[in-house]
């Protein structure tokens, strides 16, 4: 349950987030784009660890572009 509810929210970021969106487009292959998708949601992960530790979300720091 909780790798579904990751996995909507890092295909929800891609879409919203200029700064997430910019690094799919220049990371995803055309014959890997849920591998992306993949690494995006164990970043997300990564960050949910600070953000439940009461840092702010930024997204800017997630990925480098």
């Amino acid at each position: 349950m909780a790798r579904k509810v990751l996995f909507l929210a890092a295909l929800r970021l891609i879409q919203n987030d200029p700064v997430i969106a910019k690094w799919y487009h220049a990371k995803a292959k055309p014959d890997a784009k849920l591998k992306t998708v993949v690494g995006l949601l164990r970043k997300l992960a990564k960050a949910l660890w600070y953000v439940a530790r009461g840092e702010k979300f930024d997204a800017t720091r997630l990925v480098t572009v």
